[in-house]
């Protein structure tokens, strides 16, 4: 199975804050989503949501099933605040 994965805007405006080689490391993880939505480590979230860890940052994104498709609602460094919207 081959998934797509799409950015919101506020990923892809964080992902290009991120420096190297950190972006480099988030890149290959979301890129790996494509083969596994679901991979190991990632952890259910309330609403339907899952977090997947990249050293300090945090990638939380949604799936459907259906239309085979992951989207990445949010690139955040992990602090206090970082699941603050749940």
């Amino acid at each position: 199975m081959s998934w797509s994965v799409l950015l919101s805007s506020d990923a892809e405006r964080a992902l290009s804050d991120v420096r190297e080689p950190d972006r480099s490391r988030l890149l290959r993880r979301l890129a790996s989503l494509k083969s596994h939505a679901r991979p190991f480590g990632v952890k259910k979230l309330a609403n339907e949501l899952f977090r997947l860890r990249v050293g300090d940052w945090r990638v939380i994104y949604g799936i459907d099933d259906a239309a085979l498709i992951v989207r990445v609602a949010r690139i955040v460094r992990r602090n206090e605040r970082t699941y603050g919207f749940l």
